[in-house]
């Protein structure tokens, strides 16, 4: 098992050097790396989104340089280039049955219950609308800034100020005026995994709670980013999303059906259903030191 988790960190820890490289790079594209070219393109969306306010040409102009300094930010770059690995994922999952938008659970959600908060169904629905924005979205290789965690945004809003000719002060205050993290879909995912607590084992399971909601869901569990349970969704990745699902506490069944949806075929170690929780969590957090 440690020897497994190895191998699977030197291919975690090859992607987060190479990848600034193959995104800064011409002639990525003719690599044929699809998520290299999804990453670049979301870089370039939210370049041009960050400027939405200046005119046609002044964006055409400046939005390379823009994509550029964006790209340049490590955490920024890691954002995105987890995102257009859920993108893939999900169309991936889709192509299995797990619906990529309305989801089993997200659907039992939306119908109101009067033993469950009366703001529920609601939120359930504002979820689903961010969730097939973001699914339009990943399918146009787009994005939006304003679907940035406030962190990230205000590293992007610095590149944005600091870019000679760019709009400067009055272009950031611009954004913060009109930003609103509460209603990002990373937020509402957030909300929707705590107000859904009662459905604890669906949570877990992907093909329940749809890939965005599991994600969400498995990572609070867990105690880890977001960002690392849509990693460990990638090919190659086996043992480290079992292990995510061993420190989350999911039932031995909920953890086979997860598995089996999004790392079929995978060779795990035998003894992995009966490792302890707190040893799969230590396991993980050794190998990311």
């Amino acid at each position: 098992m440690l020897a497994q988790l190895a191998r699977e960190e030197r291919v975690r820890a090859s992607v987060r050097t190479v990848l600034p490289h193959l995104v800064a790079a011409d002639d990525a594209a003719p690599l044929g790396e699809e998520l290299v070219i999804r990453t670049r393109a979301l870089l370039a969306a939210l370049a041009d989104d960050l400027q939405r306010d200046q005119p046609d040409a002044a964006r055409h102009k400046l939005g390379p340089r823009l994509a550029e300094a964006l790209a340049a930010r490590p955490a920024l770059l890691a954002h995105c280039h987890a995102l257009a690995m859920e993108g893939e994922a999900t169309e991936r999952l889709g192509g299995a049955g797990v619906d990529p938008m309305l989801a089993p659970l997200v659907e039992i959600l939306l119908a109101p219950d009067p033993d469950t908060a009366p703001d529920t169904a609601a939120l359930a629905m504002t979820t689903l609308a961010a969730q097939t924005r973001f699914v339009c979205a990943q399918r146009r290789l787009s994005g939006e800034a304003g679907e940035l965690p406030s962190g990230l945004l205000h590293m992007a809003l610095v590149a944005l100020a600091d870019l000679p000719e760019g709009p400067g002060d009055a272009g950031v205050a611009a954004w913060q005026a009109r930003y609103a993290e509460g209603r990002t879909r990373l937020s509402l995912l957030a909300r929707l995994t705590l107000a859904a607590s009662d459905h604890a084992e669906s949570l877990l399971d992907p093909a329940r709670a749809g890939f965005a909601l599991f994600c969400t869901a498995l990572a609070e569990r867990a105690g880890v980013p977001r960002e690392e349970v849509v990693l460990a969704a990638a090919p190659g990745q086996g043992l480290r999303l079992a292990l995510l699902l061993r420190t989350a506490g999911a039932a031995p069944d909920v953890m086979r059906s997860a598995m089996a949806l999004i790392h079929p075929g995978a060779a795990l170690p035998g003894e992995w259903l009966d490792l302890p929780g707190h040893r799969a969590a230590a396991l993980l957090a050794g190998a990311g030191a």
